[in-house]
């Protein structure tokens, strides 16, 4: 069943836009920001940044480009706002087409987001081939968990980024048995109860043999320590999916609805070190359990076919997107045969209303906002 929504988009004049992450800062702004250049990978490819109006309800015309490596391909930012007024900007760089050399770099703003510091890279014993694309969690105790994962040559894996100073530093930790399980997306467990100083917390995570969402959870309250992920009922295309804690308990997942041949079919014994599924149907999906069953499952996007078929049938955000430059990049897309609705963001404002960002084939990022009631009632 589809539900209709509140509904814009966003996106620069470059051809290629994704991966964006959403997050509310105090009193009324949505900050989003994503990658975009001519293509994933590529050396031009940076991080943008639009803020949104929750009272005018606009994003701001020009977004801004924050990140400014002109030799590396900056990707998956991931924000943060520290209140009253700090926000943080994470995001990885690498090489072109060389994820073993990736890394973290942060940049910090003290001023709401009209300024920034330079950008750094994170401090610790940190792999190389890291990236990030989930929230940062704050514990009751005060440290900063930052999920990420490693890439290698042969294998993808989990680990947790723990900083015990407020990001001046972090030390890894590896998540047992998670390879190929990545993109992990940690939320604070409700349903059971510890002491002040720790916290229980859930988490879902991709699966790059395009089989289901896995889930763990930590052992004793400890961040540390996690058990072996196991997989649940919700399929997953090995693309990412956003998870939420709404304020009235539930968890909200945004997910691609599709699996890898329908069912899961790989096994420990032999795994296949990168499998693809169709990035088509975007689900939302809701539940009471933590996660254990899921009602109310809505589409919010999908499409008859996997080809993209006219360029001019698409309202770009910004006029200044040169029409050669789209039929180059929808050309790009009709060799490829597939279309996109993909990596999603998702929020909840203090007025209760849900705020989701997601790619819409490369070209921008799609906005949408509802409320709960309206999954339920739809």
């Amino acid at each position: 069943m589809s539900i209709n929504f509140e509904c814009r988009n966003i996106g620069t004049d470059v051809i290629s836009n994704h991966a964006a992450n959403i997050i509310y800062v105090h009193p009324n702004k949505l900050f989003c920001a994503w990658f975009g250049g001519t293509g994933e990978g590529n050396s031009d490819t940076s991080i943008y940044l639009s803020i949104f109006d929750l009272i005018t309800q606009q994003w701001s015309i020009n977004p801004q480009k924050l990140s400014k490596n002109s030799e590396e391909s900056e990707q998956n930012p991931v924000l943060f706002f520290n209140a009253p007024n700090q926000i943080w900007l994470f995001h990885t760089s690498n090489s072109p087409y060389d994820q073993s050399c990736s890394k973290i770099i942060f940049m910090v703003s003290n001023d709401l987001g009209f300024s920034w510091s330079d950008p750094q890279r994170i401090v610790g014993n940190i792999s190389k081939g890291i990236f990030i694309k989930q929230q940062l969690v704050v514990l009751k105790n005060g440290n900063w968990i930052l999920p990420a994962y490693v890439c290698k040559q042969n294998y993808h894996k989990s680990v947790i980024l723990l900083s015990c100073n407020k990001g001046e530093s972090w030390t890894q930790f590896n998540i047992n048995e998670s390879i190929g399980r990545v993109q992990m997306c940690i939320i604070e467990n409700l349903n059971s109860t510890t002491n002040d100083e720790k916290t229980n917390l859930i988490a879902f995570f991709r699966s790059r043999f395009a089989d289901r969402i896995y889930y763990s959870e930590n052992i004793d309250g400890c961040e540390k320590n996690w058990q072996s992920p196991i997989p649940t009922i919700i399929p997953n295309n090995n693309s990412s999916f956003s998870c939420i804690r709404l304020q009235s308990g539930k968890l909200l997942l945004v997910f691609n609805d599709i699996c890898k041949n329908g069912e899961p079919q790989y096994t420990k014994a032999k795994l296949p070190f990168w499998v693809r599924a169709p990035r088509t149907r975007l689900s939302i999906a809701l539940s009471d359990d933590n996660g254990q069953s899921w009602s109310f499952k809505r589409v919010i996007e999908d499409s008859e076919n996997e080809e993209v078929i006219n360029a001019s049938d698409y309202n770009f955000p910004l006029k200044e997107k040169n029409e050669n430059q789209i039929k180059l990049y929808f050309n790009k897309y009709e060799k490829k045969k597939h279309i996109e609705f993909s990596y999603p963001s998702a929020i909840q404002t203090p007025d209760t209303k849900i705020h989701i960002v997601y790619t819409f084939n490369r070209l921008f990022i799609k906005h949408l906002q509802f409320f709960e009631q309206h999954i339920i009632d739809n």
